[in-house]
C-alpha cells in the first residue's frame, strides 16, 4: 500500500514557533520516517526512512507535514502508521519533545492511496485419482501414500490415514493416506507465477514403492489469489485455458457452445424444460422436488444490567505508598505487603467507586520532620496519585492524578487527605495504593524518606460511595418461536453454520456442528448448532439502552442457506434493598471491660483546648492506652499525687486533655476535672486530686495529660514548672462496645447490603421494636445493650461472661429511596476471650570460676645447712636448685617462695650480708627439643645482726619473693620446673648460717569450669520476658499451673488457683503463697502473680550444661480451656581460659569463650539433632591461629569421611564486620535434613579460608 502524509502543528506562540526554528537549526525543513506498528504487539513492522517532510512557516504560525510512502508485504495484524525518528535525541527529537510539551494542536493525517491485497484459498484433490485436467491416476493392488517431501522439508515425512502437514515454498500442504490432500497458499505477491513442488511416495499391499511429484501452479485470481493442481495456467482442473471445468473454449461448465452451463438448448441455467433457474421440475426456486424454502426469521431478546448501589461502601484498609507507577504499567505485587485495602468485582460487573483517605505518618524525631518539612517547600504540600492495582497481576488499572493531599507541620507530623473516583473497574481482585508516576522527584524523595526512617504510617482508604453494574443472562433458540413473538426459522434439518457479531465489527465465526462463543458490543453470546443460546451481558457502565446485535446463517440438510439477526436489547434494572446478614463477635475479657492499663504517670502540658493539634512526641512518660479496632471505650479516669514544689497562693483548677497520638489531636476534654490544692508548710506543695470520664473513644492510641488553654498566669506557670512530680492516674472503669455498621461489607466476610439510597428503619428484639432515626436508638438484648443509628453504624456493649457462648439477635429493616424494604438480622455472639501464654525467657550471664586450692610444694633442696664463713670474708657462689612438677590439668597462681636465714658466731658481734638470685625455668619442649625458658627471676637480698656484751651472737631474716613480672602475677601452667637459688655469704666476723626456703600458691583446676552463683527474677504474665507481649489470661480464667521437680527430684505441678491458693498435685499447699521447682541448673520460686526469682547453683560443671533450663507453664479456664507457655532461663554461660591447652565444651546455650594463652581446643557434642546439634551460637573473643587454637566439629558432622579434602562441604567461613563467622551445615550440601547455621563467631580475626584454619590445624 502507498501512504500519504498531510496537515500541520498549529503554532499558538510565536516564541513557540521561533523555538521550533531554533530547533530545526536553520533549514528550510527536517525529514522523519513513516513507520508501521502492531498494535498488538508494539513491533514496528516496517519504516520508510525520511518519508515525512516538517516545514515551519513564521507566516501561517504553523509545522506543515507532508510526504508519502510504500509498504510492501505486510503480513497480517492491526497496525498503526506514526511519523518517527530512530533517535532519542537531536533536532526532530527535540522537535516532538518540544510539541508534546507546548501541548499543541496537531492535525497531521494519513491517507492510503493504493493498496492490494494479496489472499488465497484452499484447493482439494487426490494424488492416487485420475481428474479432469489430464491428471492421470497412480496404479497398483492396494495402494496408499507412505511418504511425503517438499523443497523444504527434504527428508520425507510419514503419511498416516489422519494426514500429515507439510510446508511448500509457497503454501501449506495436508495429505492423506489414501491419497486426499489441501493445499492452501500463503497469499504472498512474490508467488504469483511460482510452481510448489512435492515429492510422494506410494506403497501398495506386497510392500512395493513407486515415487512421483504433485505439482501446485501459483495464479492470479480476479479477486483472490487461486492455485490448482494441473499443468495449465487458469485456477479449474482442466487442460484449457478457460476458467471452466469442461473442454471447450466457452466460459460455461457444460460441453454445448451456449452460454449457459446447461446441457440444454433454453435460455436458463438449470437442465429442466421450466422457466425458472432451479434444476427441479417445480416452480419455486429453490434445488428440491417441493415448493418449500429456507427461511431465517429475526430474532430478538432482552437482557438486564443490573445497578447495586453501596455494594462496596465501608470498605476499608491501609494503603501502601509506590514510586514509579503510571496506568497500565506494572509492578511487583509484593510491594503491596504492606496494604490491607483489598476490593473485589465480580464476574460480568463493572464499578464505579468514590474514596475517602486519611491518615498520619508519625514522624519519630525532630529532625525527621524538618528534614520533610524542608522537603516540601514552602508550600509545605504536594499531591499524589490513587492507584487501582490487579493483586493477581500486578497490573494498574486505574489512577486518579492528584487526588491525595499531603502536607507537613511542625506540631502536626505528615497529614493525608483526599477524595479519588473510579469508573467502569472491571472483574478483578484489587488493591489501592498511594503512587507517583516518577521515580525521583520530591514526592519520590519523601516516599523513601518514610520508608528509610522506618516511622509508623497510618493511611487509610474506604470506600464512601459504590455504584456496581451486574450483567444478567438470557437464553433461547434462534430457530425456534418465543414468547416476545419471533417466529421460528422454516426449512427442514435446521442448524446454525456461522454467526457474525455485527455490533462490535467482529469476523464470522463457523459453528461447524458444535458450539462457539461470539463476543459482542456489550456480552458474549454462546450459540450452539441446535440453535439454542446464553447471552451473557458484560455489565458495562451506560450499556443500558443498546442493543447487541449479531448475524447468524442457518442451513438446512440440502445445503441451502439463509441469514438474518439476533439483537439482544440492553435493558437497566436498579436494585431494590437487599438487607444481608451480619454477624459480630464480642469477646468478654478477663476483667470485665478494663483496659490492659490500669495506671501510669501523667505529664503537664499548658496552652492546649479542643481540637488543637499537639506534637505528642515530646512527653516520653505520659499516660498511655490503647482502644483496639471496632471496639469503643468509656473510660474513667482517677488522678492523684503532689508536686514537691509549689507556687500556688490558692487552690486551682485544672483540665483532662484526651489526645489521639494517631493524628495528633485534642478528641477529648473534661473540663476543670483536676484541683489542685496547696498543702504543707507555707504550701510548698500541690495536692491533686479529681478525675472524670470520657465516653465512647473510638479505635486508636491516646495519651492523657493536664493541661489549661491559659498559657500564662498562675495556672501557667504550675503546668510549666513540671518540676519534682509525682501525679499518678488509673482507671477506676471502662466499659468496652464493639462497632460495625450493618450496611457495609466487612473484613470477616458480611456482604453490605444494597440499594439506592438504603438506611436503617427499624430495629427489634423479641417484641421490643424500635424506630431508628440519624442520632441512634438504643434496644436491649439478653446479654447486653446494641446502639444503631440510620446510616448503619451501631456499637454493642455485652453485660458481663453470664452471656458467654449465647448470641443476642436483633432484626433489622432497611428501605430504599423508593420505599422498598428488606430485613435481615445482626446477631451478637458474646465469646469468652481464650487464655494465649506467649513464651518467657529470662536472661542471665553466667559467670564461671576454675576451682582453686592451696598449693605448696617440697623444696628442701633448696636448703643450705650450716655454711662457716670467714671473718672478713665473702663465700664462694652456692646454688642450690630444686624440680617440681604441675600436674596436667592445673595451673599455679599467685606463687612465692619465702626464704629463711639464720646464723650464729662465737664472738660478741654477728655481721653478716646475703645476697643472689631466685630463678624459676620451665622445661619445655619445642620442636622435639628440651627448652629451658626462665619464666621469673627474682633478686635475693638477706642480713644477720646482732650484738653481744659477752658470749656469742645469733639472728634471723625471712624474706617472701612474689612471682611477679612487671607487676603482673606469674601463671604457671602445667609441666617441669626447676627453682634454683645462686647466692653468696659476706662474713664481718667468723659466722655460721643456714638457709630453707618453702614454696606456696594457688592451684587452679583447669579442667573444670563451673557456674558462679546469681539469680534473675522476671514476671511470665506481665511480657516483661516476651518482647512486651503479655499472656492473655482469658475471660474465664481460673489460674495457672508450673512443672518442674520437688527437692527430692520428683516431677511436680503447682497450681495457682484464681482464688489466691496454691496447691500441688498431691493436695499439699504452699503456705506463703509461693511455689518452688528445682530446676537442673538452678530454684525457680514463683508466685501466684506470675513473679518469679531464679537461682542459679554455684559450682555447676559447664560441661554438665547440655540442655536449656525450662519450665512449663499453663494458663487455665474454668471452662476448660488452656493454653501452654515455656519459661526458658538463657544462661549464656562466660568461659574463661587458662594459661594451659585448655578443652572446653560448648553448651547448650549461645557461650562466650576468652581462652587466654595457649593452644585451647573448643568440642562440640551432639546435645540435640537440630542444626546446630544442640549447641548454641558461640562468640570466641581471643581465637588465635599463631597459638594454636582448635575448634573440633567432628561429633556434628554426618556421613563425613574424616578427610579435610571434604571439610568444605559442612563448614563454610564468612568475613562479617571484622570478625570470622563459621556456619555449619551438618548432613553437607547434599543433605535436605539440616539447614546451614551459625555455629561460632571468632572475633577480631580474620580467616580468609577454610584450607588456611585447616593448614594451621585448627579444626576437624
Amino acid at each position: 500500500m502507498t501512504i500519504a502524509v498531510t496537515g500541520s502543528t498549529l503554532l499558538s506562540l510565536q516564541s513557540v514557533l521561533a523555538l521550533v526554528g531554533q530547533l530545526v537549526g536553520g533549514a528550510s525543513s527536517i525529514t522523519a520516517d513513516l513507520s508501521i506498528v502492531n498494535t498488538d504487539t508494539g513491533e514496528v513492522v516496517q519504516i520508510i526512512p525520511d518519508a515525512v517532510s516538517l516545514t515551519p512557516s513564521l507566516a501561517l504560525l504553523n509545522l506543515v507535514y507532508s510526504g508519502s510512502a510504500t509498504f510492501s508485504d505486510l503480513p497480517a495484524g492491526n497496525y498503526a502508521v506514526v511519523v518517527s525518528s530512530p533517535q532519542a535525541s537531536g533536532g526532530l527529537a527535540a522537535v516532538v519533545d518540544e510539541l508534546a510539551s507546548a501541548n499543541l494542536l496537531s492535525v497531521a493525517q494519513a491517507t492510503i492511496t493504493d493498496s492490494t491485497q494479496y489472499t488465497s484459498t484452499a484447493i482439494a484433490g487426490n494424488v492416487l485419482v485420475a481428474d479432469a485436467g489430464g491428471d492421470v491416476a497412480d496404479t497398483g493392488d492396494g495402494i496408499t501414500v507412505s511418504k511425503i517431501a517438499s523443497s523444504v522439508q527434504t527428508t520425507p515425512l510419514d503419511v498416516t490415514a489422519a494426514g500429515v502437514v507439510i510446508n511448500g515454498l509457497y503454501g501449506q500442504l495436508t495429505i492423506h493416506a489414501d491419497g486426499s490432500y489441501t493445499y492452501k497458499a500463503t497469499g504472498d505477491a512474490d508467488a504469483v507465477g511460482q510452481a510448489d513442488i512435492f515429492t510422494y511416495t506410494i506403497v501398495d499391499a506386497d510392500g512395493d514403492t513407486a515415487t512421483a511429484t504433485l505439482t501446485i501452479n501459483i495464479v492470479a485470481g480476479s479477486d483472490i489469489g487461486e492455485s490448482d493442481a494441473d499443468a495449465d495456467s487458469d485456477s479449474d482442473s482442466d487442460s484449457d485455458s478457460d476458467s471452466d471445468s469442461d473442454s471447450d473454449s466457452d466460459s460455461d461448465s457444460d460441453s454445448d457452445s451456449d452460454s449457459d452451463s446447461d446441457s440444454d438448448s433454453d435460455s436458463d441455467s438449470d437442465s429442466d424444460s421450466d422457466s425458472d433457474s432451479d434444476s427441479d421440475s417445480d416452480s419455486d426456486s429453490d434445488s428440491d422436488s417441493d415448493s418449500d424454502s429456507v427461511e431465517a426469521i429475526p430474532d430478538t431478546n432482552s437482557s438486564e444490567v443490573v445497578q447495586q448501589y453501596g455494594n462496596l461502601n465501608g470498605t476499608e484498609g491501609n494503603l501502601s505508598q509506590l514510586v514509579g507507577v503510571s496506568l497500565l504499567s506494572t509492578i511487583n505485587v509484593s510491594l503491596l505487603s504492606g496494604s490491607s485495602f483489598r476490593f473485589n468485582v465480580d464476574s460480568n460487573t463493572t464499578e464505579d467507586m468514590t474514596v475517602d483517605v486519611s491518615g498520619v505518618s508519625l514522624l519519630s524525631t525532630a529532625g525527621l520532620l524538618t528534614s520533610i518539612v524542608n522537603l516540601l517547600g514552602a508550600g509545605n504540600t504536594l499531591t499524589a496519585d490513587l492507584s487501582v492495582i490487579d493483586i493477581a497481576t500486578g497490573r494498574v488499572v486505574a489512577i486518579d492524578p492528584g487526588s491525595v493531599n499531603i502536607s507537613a507541620t511542625l506540631l502536626g507530623g505528615l497529614v493525608y487527605s483526599g477524595t479519588a473516583s473510579f469508573e467502569n473497574l472491571p472483574a478483578g481482585n484489587y488493591a489501592l495504593a498511594i503512587s507517583s508516576p516518577n521515580s525521583d522527584g520530591v514526592l519520590v524523595s519523601l516516599i523513601n524518606t518514610l520508608a528509610g526512617a522506618g516511622v509508623a504510617t497510618f493511611v487509610e482508604a474506604t470506600v464512601t460511595d459504590s455504584l456496581g453494574y451486574s450483567g444478567s443472562t438470557v437464553t433461547g433458540n434462534v430457530l425456534e418461536g418465543s414468547d416476545n413473538g419471533d417466529m421460528a426459522d422454516s426449512g427442514t434439518d435446521l442448524t446454525v453454520t456461522s454467526v457474525t457479531a455485527t455490533t462490535a465489527a467482529g469476523e464470522t465465526f463457523s459453528v461447524n456442528g458444535g458450539t462457539i462463543s461470539v463476543t459482542g458490543a456489550y456480552g458474549v453470546l454462546t450459540i450452539n448448532a441446535d440453535g439454542s443460546y446464553s447471552y451473557q451481558a458484560s455489565g458495562k457502565a451506560g450499556s443500558a439502552g443498546n442493543a447487541d446485535v449479531f448475524t447468524y446463517t442457518i442451513t438446512d440438510g440440502n445445503g441451502l442457506q439463509s441469514t438474518t439477526t439476533l439483537t439482544i436489547n440492553i435493558g437497566q434494572e436498579v436494585e431494590t434493598a437487599q438487607a444481608n446478614p451480619d454477624t459480630q463477635a464480642y469477646y468478654v475479657g478477663n476483667v470485665e471491660d478494663n483496659l490492659d492499663i490500669q495506671g501510669g504517670n501523667v505529664v503537664q502540658v499548658a496552652g492546649l483546648s479542643l481540637l488543637n493539634t499537639v506534637n505528642v512526641a515530646l512527653p516520653t512518660n505520659g499516660f498511655k492506652f490503647v482502644v483496639a479496632e471496632g471496639t469503643e471505650q468509656d473510660v474513667t479516669l482517677g488522678v492523684s499525687g503532689s508536686t514537691a514544689l509549689s507556687i500556688a497562693l490558692g487552690a486551682v483548677t485544672l483540665d483532662l486533655i484526651l489526645i489521639n497520638t494517631d493524628t495528633n489531636q485534642i478528641v477529648g476534654v473534661i473540663k476543670d476535672g483536676i484541683t489542685a490544692t496547696p498543702t504543707g508548710f507555707l504550701g510548698l506543695s500541690l495536692e491533686y486530686a479529681g478525675g472524670g470520664e470520657f465516653e465512647r473513644i473510638g479505635a486508636g492510641n491516646y495519651m492523657v495529660v493536664i493541661s489549661s488553654p491559659t498559657t500564662g498566669g498562675l495556672v501557667g506557670s504550675i503546668l510549666n514548672l513540671n518540676l519534682g512530680t509525682s501525679i499518678s492516674m488509673e482507671v477506676t472503669d471502662s466499659t468496652k462496645y464493639v462497632t460495625g455498621n450493618v450496611l457495609h461489607t466487612d473484613s470477616d466476610g458480611d456482604v453490605g447490603d444494597t440499594g439506592n439510597g438504603i438506611t436503617v428503619s427499624s430495629i427489634q428484639f423479641g417484641s421490643q421494636i424500635e424506630t431508628v432515626t440519624a442520632g441512634g436508638v438504643t434496644i436491649n438484648g439478653t446479654y447486653g445493650t446494641l446502639i444503631i443509628k440510620s446510616d448503619g453504624s451501631y456499637s454493642y456493649h455485652a453485660n458481663g461472661t453470664t452471656g458467654v457462648g449465647q448470641s443476642d439477635v436483633f432484626t433489622y429493616t432497611i428501605t430504599d429511596g423508593l420505599g422498598h424494604t428488606s430485613s435481615t438480622t445482626l446477631t451478637m455472639n458474646i465469646e469468652s476471650t481464650p487464655p494465649v501464654a506467649v513464651d518467657d525467657i529470662a536472661s542471665l550471664s553466667a559467670a564461671t570460676a576454675m576451682q582453686s586450692v592451696t598449693w605448696t610444694q617440697s623444696v628442701s633442696n633448696l636448703a643450705v645447712p650450716n655454711t662457716a664463713v670467714a671473718a672478713n670474708a665473702t663465700s664462694a657462689a652456692k646454688v642450690t636448685s630444686q624440680n617440681f612438677t604441675i600436674a596436667e590439668g592445673r595451673e599455679v597462681d599467685n606463687a612465692s617462695i619465702k626464704l629463711n636465714l639464720s646464723g650464729t658466731s662465737s664472738s660478741t658481734l654477728l655481721n653478716g650480708d646475703l645476697l643472689g638470685t631466685v630463678t624459676l625455668v620451665h622445661h619445655v619442649m619445642v620442636g622435639g627439643v628440651m627448652t629451658d625458658v626462665t619464666v621469673w627471676t627474682g633478686p635475693l637480698s638477706m642480713a644477720l645482726d646482732d650484738i653481744a656484751i659477752i658470749g656469742s651472737t645469733a639472728d634471723t631474716d625471712t624474706v617472701t619473693l612474689n612471682m611477679v613480672n612487671g607487676g603482673i602475677p606469674v601463671q604457671l601452667a602445667a609441666g617441669d620446673y626447676t627453682l634454683s637459688i645462686s647466692h653468696t655469704m659476706h662474713a664481718g666476723t667468723a659466722m655460721s648460717y643456714n638457709l630453707s626456703a618453702s614454696v606456696a600458691g594457688t592451684e587452679i583446676h583447669t579442667d573444670a569450669h563451673l557456674t558462679v552463683g546469681q539469680s534473675v527474677a522476671g514476671n511470665i504474665l506481665d511480657g516483661s520476658g516476651a518482647n512486651g507481649t503479655p499472656d492473655t489470661l482469658g475471660s474465664l480464667h481460673s489460674g495457672f499451673t508450673i512443672s518442674g521437680e520437688n527437692n527430692l527430684g520428683i516431677a511436680t505441678n503447682w497450681t495457682f488457683h484464681s482464688d489466691g491458693t496454691v496447691t500441688n498435685d498431691t493436695g499439699t499447699s504452699a503456705s506463703n503463697g509461693n511455689a518452688v521447682l528445682y530446676g537442673e541448673y538452678g530454684i525457680l520460686t514463683i508466685n501466684g502473680q506470675g513473679g518469679y526469682t531464679y537461682q542459679l547453683n554455684g559450682g555447676v560443671n559447664t560441661d554438665a550444661i547440655t540442655s536449656k533450663e525450662t519450665f512449663t507453664y499453663t494458663l487455665i479456664s474454668s471452662d476448660g480451656g488452656s493454653s501452654t507457655a515455656n519459661l526458658t532461663i538463657d544462661l549464656h554461660p562466660q568461659i574463661a581460659g587458662s594459661v594451659n591447652d585448655d578443652s572446653v565444651h560448648s553448651t547448650a546455650y549461645d557461650d562466650t569463650f576468652s581462652m587466654g594463652v595457649g593452644a585451647d581446643t573448643l568440642v562440640y557434642n551432639l546435645l540435640a539433632d537440630d542444626n546446630t546439634g544442640g549447641n548454641g551460637s558461640d562468640t570466641w573473643s581471643d581465637f588465635s591461629v599463631a597459638q594454636g587454637d582448635h575448634i573440633d566439629v567432628s561429633a556434628l558432622l554426618v556421613g563425613w569421611d574424616g578427610s579435610s579434602d571434604t571439610l568444605g562441604n559442612y563448614i563454610t567461613l564468612s568475613y562479617v564486620g571484622g570478625n570470622t563467622v563459621v556456619s555449619i551445615d551438618r548432613d553437607g550440601t547434599g543433605g535436605n535434613t539440616h539447614q546451614p547455621a551459625t555455629l561460632i563467631t571468632l572475633q577480631g580475626v580474620h580467616i580468609n579460608s577454610l584450607d588456611e584454619l585447616i593448614d594451621t590445624n585448627n579444626s576437624n
